[in-house]
């Protein structure tokens, strides 16, 4: 029987784990989240295929990496996160360290509904990276899939936004 324990193998879950755990990462993504409407996934996804020296995304694989996640981050993780975020503020009622003990529990959820977005997108469109690769030249890539992705989006990032990219690539290539 699989279990949450029991998660299969997914290098994209391990580089997303280290690299949101950094320092300052954390807060930047979700910053992008908030203030440009991006999956962090989906970001984290266009990080790691430049950083293991996958090719170039394209703007096919990007649209269709977005159809696949699409009604799993709608009707899943963005509700999760929503009732986690009202539970933050609970005002509807005064037991606080029960609601926030149900909060800790929508979280983990959460969490493990992100973390099934992401062995999804490892399975259907894993990447083959290329070791060989410069490290300048994998930054390079890391920034333009970003990039790419934002424009599919139709997103228009401001000056704010993209000093938060680069700094989520220096982090990257540290």
């Amino acid at each position: 029987m699989n279990t949450l324990e029991s998660w299969p193998d997914n290098p994209f879950w391990d580089f997303s784990i280290d690299f949101y755990g950094r320092d300052g990462v954390e807060e930047r993504l979700l910053l992008l989240q908030e203030k440009l409407h991006v999956d962090v996934n989906l970001v984290l996804y266009c990080y790691w295929a430049g950083y293991i020296g996958a090719p170039f995304l394209t703007e096919s694989d990007v649209n269709n990496v977005l159809e696949l996640i699409k009604a799993w981050q709608k009707n899943i993780v963005q509700p999760l996160r929503a009732l986690r975020s009202k539970l933050k503020n609970n005002f509807i009622i005064k037991q606080k360290f029960w609601s926030g003990e149900i909060r800790k529990k929508i979280k983990l959820a959460e969490l493990d509904a992100e973390r099934l977005e992401q062995l999804i997108l490892y399975q259907e469109y894993s990447l083959t990276g290329d070791r060989n690769i410069q490290m300048a030249e994998k930054c390079r890539r890391a920034k333009a899939n970003v990039a790419l992705y934002i424009n599919c989006l139709n997103r228009k990032p401001n000056s704010k936004h993209l000093i938060l990219m680069d700094e989520l690539l220096a982090r990257l290539f540290d």
